[in-house]
């Protein structure tokens, strides 16, 4: 193979990546991009390469870009996660994988750019499911701790007395924690916290279990 066919190669290679590539110099100029980086920000590639990364980002600085070069020299490459916003302001959540190339003396990065919003929204649904999980948790152990402590001989149960249920000792305890704190949901100084629950899970506790004040509690 020729080197000019494998110039050719790899031109068609990044043309037709199905991630966005980008080709910034030291400025931030956007020098080139391919065909998915257009697509996905909006652009016409005229349009895209008359910007600069900061119109895509505004948090990369000219600082910022001087930083990412000097990380580039010393380690060659760099992974990050950002954002790009499209010509609309539409925010993609990205992945950046930058390296360095130099070109006629002069620096660019050449980055690969994925896009990672169905990434985020999975890692979103996850730490969803595991705060219900680890609630849900709380609460069983709570709800242990409570027949425990109904069960328990220090109660002194009388000859026919009867028994409360776990609903009722539970209202008598919130009540009482929602007492010593004023009557304070959340906060250093809440109840939520002092009883190991999301306030938004106390709230709901509160108006299942018929406890009154939680509109001043809130």
């Amino acid at each position: 193979m020729t080197e000019e066919y494998l110039n050719r190669l790899s031109r068609i290679t990044v043309e037709k990546a199905s991630d966005a590539v980008l080709w910034i110099n030291q400025k931030g100029g956007i020098r080139h991009a391919n065909s998915e980086a257009c697509n996905r920000l909006d652009y016409e590639y005229e349009e895209l390469i008359q910007l600069n990364i900061s119109d895509i980002n505004p948090e990369y600085t000219q600082e910022r870009i001087l930083k990412a070069f000097r990380t580039l020299r010393a380690e060659g490459s760099y992974l990050v996660e950002s954002s790009h916003f499209t010509k609309s302001g539409r925010e993609i959540p990205v992945e950046i994988s930058g390296n360095l190339v130099v070109i006629d003396g002069e620096e660019y990065t050449c980055s690969f750019v994925r896009d990672i919003t169905e990434r985020k929204r999975k890692e979103s649904a996850l730490r969803g499911a595991l705060l219900e999980l680890r609630e849900l948790k709380m609460e069983e152990d709570r709800t242990k701790e409570l027949a425990t402590i109904k069960n328990t001989p220090s109660f002194n149960l009388k000859d026919n007395e009867e028994i409360q249920t776990l609903d009722v000792l539970q209202k008598q305890y919130i009540t009482h924690v929602l007492q010593l704190c004023n009557w304070r949901i959340s906060g250093k100084k809440g109840a939520a916290l002092l009883l190991g629950m999301n306030s938004n899970t106390l709230i709901s506790r509160m108006k299942k279990l018929g406890i009154g004040r939680s509109e001043e509690a809130v």
